[in-house]
């Protein structure tokens, strides 16, 4: 807890500002994605818990489902009849 608390203070945000709905990760581990109620997607260090320094807002219906691809370079994401596709290292 006390390096989660480290690492906040060196990045400029860190979370959600709602209650987590889903949380994916990555097939070799070392990757978390997770979505709030808000629709907006977070990705995580496994090894550090530091959050990469982007945060997605996706419109339309609530995501239901998240996804990594086998090389965890990208994160698919349903919502309602949408996927979407997020590129991990960038958040584009």
């Amino acid at each position: 807890m006390t390096e989660l608390v480290e690492i906040s203070e060196d990045v400029s945000f860190i979370g959600h500002n709602s209650e987590v709905r889903l949380l994916g990760i990555a097939p070799l581990s070392t990757l978390v994605a997770s979505v709030a109620a808000d629709n907006t997607v977070r990705v995580w260090k496994t090894s550090t818990g530091e959050p990469l320094k982007y945060i997605v807002e996706v419109s339309g219906a609530p995501v239901s489902h998240i996804a990594f691809s086998p090389n965890a370079e990208y994160l698919g994401l349903l919502s309602g009849s949408r996927v979407s596709l997020l590129d991990v290292s960038d958040g584009t």
